[in-house]
């Protein structure tokens, strides 16, 4: 382990087709590990019941965003080397979850390494990350319909849902 609730504060600049956009990312990694190679992981920690399927591992944006602010110096300062090669990947630990019946350990769930496009092209981390900007800059934020629905905290003040559409009306 090199570190727990490691704090994060670095700048991105982001692959578009347009101008350049560098947007600010600021956080908590719960814990950076060491793999055997050297390379580092970041781990959080989830108390939730109810754990994403692999596909949707594979483009957790947390996840990804984690990887991101650490290829641009989040964890410098660390002993641990700096580049794009030293991130290996991230992972999510349940910790109401066992990983198999019985066993005890709480159910772990990796994300590989994300690759960087050097050609310009953003990838689907950085793609997501330009989505926020946008909608950011231009104010935006339309309620949608998803999955989290059935358990969200403010449907009762959200426009998406019946009982929440008197807030727009």
């Amino acid at each position: 382990m090199l570190t727990t609730e490691h704090g994060f504060d670095v700048m991105v600049d982001l692959p578009s087709h347009g101008d350049p956009v560098q947007v600010r990312l600021t956080g908590q990694m719960d814990r950076v590990e060491r793999d055997r190679e050297g390379k580092t992981w970041i781990v959080d920690f989830k108390t939730g019941k109810n754990p994403p399927t692999r596909p949707e591992i594979d483009r957790h944006v947390q996840l990804g965003v984690y990887q991101l602010a650490s290829r641009a110096g989040a964890l410098d300062g660390l002993s641990t080397e700096a580049g794009d090669a030293a991130v290996g990947g991230a992972e999510l630990v349940h910790l109401r979850r066992d990983e198999s019946h019985a066993t005890g350990r709480p159910k772990v769930q990796r994300q590989t390494a994300i690759e960087l496009h050097r050609e310009g092209t953003p990838n689907w981390v950085q793609d997501a990350l330009l989505l926020a900007d946008r909608l950011v800059r231009a104010e935006q934020f339309p309620a949608r319909l998803c999955k989290h629905c059935g358990w969200c905290e403010f449907r009762g003040s959200c426009p998406a849902q019946p009982e929440g559409r008197q807030v727009i009306e």
